[in-house]
C-alpha cells in the first residue's frame, strides 16, 4: 500500500512539473523547463497558458530598442540576453503587443542552484 502511494506520488510530482514546462513542438520537439518573472500572469499560467502560438525572433534581436515594424500580437518574441535588462526587453516586446517573451542564452553557461541565492525570491 506505502509503495503505491509514494508511485502515486511520484507520477502527481511528475504531472505537475511536466504541466508547468515550456514544450517546443516545431520545429522539432523538446521540453525545457522555464522561469516565470514577477511580471508573469499567473492566471494565464494557471489555466494552461499560451498553445499554439509561434515564437518570433524580433528585430533588434536584442529587444534593447523599440521592435521595428513588429506587430507581434498573439506570438512570442524571442529576444537574446544581454546588452540590457530584462525590464528593458520585455517593454519593448509589450509594445509589440508580444503574448509573451522567451529571452534565450547563446552561450553555454554552468546551471547551478539559484533557490540559495538571496535574489531567489525575485526571480
Amino acid at each position: 500500500m506505502c509503495r503505491s502511494q509514494a508511485s502515486l506520488a511520484l507520477l502527481l510530482a511528475l504531472l505537475a512539473s511536466i504541466a508547468s514546462a515550456l514544450v517546443i513542438e516545431s520545429p522539432d520537439c523538446r521540453l525545457m523547463t522555464h522561469v516565470s518573472g514577477e511580471f508573469t500572469n499567473l492566471t494565464m499560467l494557471e489555466n494552461g497558458g499560451l498553445k499554439n502560438v509561434w515564437i518570433v525572433p524580433v528585430t533588434p534581436f536584442t529587444a534593447c530598442e523599440p521592435l521595428r515594424g513588429q506587430d507581434l500580437t498573439g506570438k512570442v518574441a524571442l529576444v537574446l540576453r544581454g546588452d540590457c535588462n530584462f525590464v528593458q526587453k520585455v517593454w519593448h516586446a509589450q509594445r509589440a503587443h508580444a503574448a509573451a517573451v522567451v529571452v534565450m542564452d547563446d552561450e553555454l553557461r554552468h546551471e547551478y542552484d539559484q533557490s540559495s541565492h538571496s535574489s531567489a525570491a525575485y526571480v
